[in-house]
């Protein structure tokens, strides 16, 4: 077999691959942890923030969102740090690479606001859960097909949020910790019915590109024998291999 069209097939399979699997990274666990921590900060701030600080406001859900983010994505942090393999790092830092920037954008919204004047901050907390919902509804190529349905309740809340938004009228803990607790709830019960409940049944497709990539590896192997000296294409081809096969197997491929 030509070691150079076994090269182009086996990128050919791990691109389909990619594309065929959901992104398991995301936790419920973690999610509803985030989530609950969303609630009880809304249950606990202090009602001056709300009627005389407006900054204190901002600083305060800054710091929440720092830490509902941290305990949200720990799990993705430990696997992508102990775990994963090569591929699975690549796909981890593209499924982040869609959703940070709606993060990004919400943060810069923010300091712009409150440096422009207090009296803007009311409108933060539907900003906030627009910026959320664009960051899930991007990351839906890599996750369960109810994650829309997510992406859309934020859409909602936020606009209700600036629908009402007013300058006078104490700012609430709810706009933001409200809305943050049920969206990563409803989150966190979508990766779990769709993910975690039960192993999903493997999409033939996916099979079929497991029995090829197993074709491939056998001629991988009569070809690497038949040179008495591994030659740097070899070695590029089962370093190919060595990335592929942990593909398939979160992708189910027996």
């Amino acid at each position: 077999m030509e070691v150079g069209r076994a090269l182009d097939q086996i990128a050919e399979i791990h691109q389909q691959i990619a594309k065929g699997e959901l992104y398991r990274g995301y936790r419920s666990l973690p999610l509803a942890a985030s989530g609950l921590m969303g609630l009880a900060a809304a249950w606990l701030q202090p009602v001056s923030l709300g009627t005389a600080d407006p900054i204190g406001f901002v600083m305060y859900w800054t710091a929440i969102a720092a830490g509902a983010g941290f305990v949200g994505s720990s799990e993705i942090i430990y696997s992508y740090i102990v775990h994963d393999s090569g591929s699975g790092r690549r796909q981890t830092r593209k499924v982040i690479g869609q959703f940070l920037p709606s993060v990004v954008g919400g943060a810069a919204i923010a300091v712009c606001f409150t440096h422009l004047s207090a009296a803007l901050v009311p409108l933060l907390p539907g900003l906030w859960a627009i910026c959320f919902g664009i960051g899930t509804f991007a990351s839906r190529p890599y996750l369960p097909r109810a994650s829309g349905w997510i992406a859309l309740f934020y859409y909602a809340a936020g606009f209700t949020l600036l629908w009402i938004a007013r300058g006078p009228e104490p700012l609430t803990g709810w706009w933001v910790g409200g809305v943050f607790g049920v969206g990563q709830l409803l989150a966190a019960l979508v990766l779990w019915w769709n993910l975690e409940r039960r192993e999903p049944s493997t999409p033939l497709r996916i099979r079929l590109l497991g029995w090829r990539s197993s074709i491939l590896e056998k001629e991988l192997t009569n070809e690497a024998r038949s040179h008495s000296r591994g030659g740097d294409r070899i070695v590029r081809l089962r370093r190919n291999w060595a990335h592929i096969r942990p593909a398939s197997a979160r992708a189910g491929v027996q």
